[in-house]
């Protein structure tokens, strides 16, 4: 079984993807492939290629790329072009490995189009003024900038929407904690 843990920034999706494997749970994320993919040669000359700015000296610039899919609605569109295939065939790959059940921590679902290769989908949600909070103290920025952060996303209602479960993460750490002991217990095999 396939299950996608989505969420936009700051819902602490990442928080719950650590509950499930602290439970024994396998779990990947999206971004940590995404990471490993910024290391590859042949992905980085394929960025390069798109965004010439983005590479220097055979090295990802993260600070560029994250100026380039935060501020620009287009160059963020060409950059999940290349991204959100390659993360996809990632997940596939290792989940053919792994068999049983694999927890997918997942910050663009819909937006990667890859909603419909999860079997289950368990949304982390929290207010948008919540996240704004977690992720300028987490990435040290501004409230502004963790907004502009969180709209470039747009992604949490629609997400909810789709969902076939549900995680307030409210700072309640306690019902977190409780909601995953359920869903555990629902989704281990």
């Amino acid at each position: 079984m396939l299950i996608a843990i989505a969420g936009g920034v700051g819902t602490g999706k990442s928080y719950v993807a650590e509950l499930f494997r602290a439970k024994g749970a396998k779990v990947i994320s999206a971004d940590e492939i995404n990471r490993a993919m910024l290391k590859e040669p042949r992905y980085l000359r394929r960025l390069k290629e798109i965004f010439p700015d983005a590479v220097k000296d055979g090295v990802a610039d993260k600070q560029a790329i994250r100026n380039l899919i935060f501020n620009d609605a287009h160059a963020r569109e060409k950059l999940n072009a290349l991204a959100h295939p390659a993360i996809r065939d990632r997940i596939l790959e290792i989940y053919q490995k792994e068999g049983g059940t694999l927890f997918v921590e997942m910050p663009l679902l819909i937006g990667s189009g890859m909603q419909g290769m999860f079997d289950a989908v368990i949304a982390v949600v929290c207010s948008r003024a919540l996240r704004a909070e977690r992720v300028a103290r987490r990435d040290g920025i501004s409230a502004e900038s963790a907004y502009k952060m969180i709209d470039a996303q747009q992604e949490e209602d629609a997400v909810s929407s789709i969902a076939d479960e549900l995680i307030v993460n409210d700072g309640d750490g306690y019902a977190v904690c409780k909601r995953v002991d359920e869903l555990w217990k629902r989704y281990e095999r």
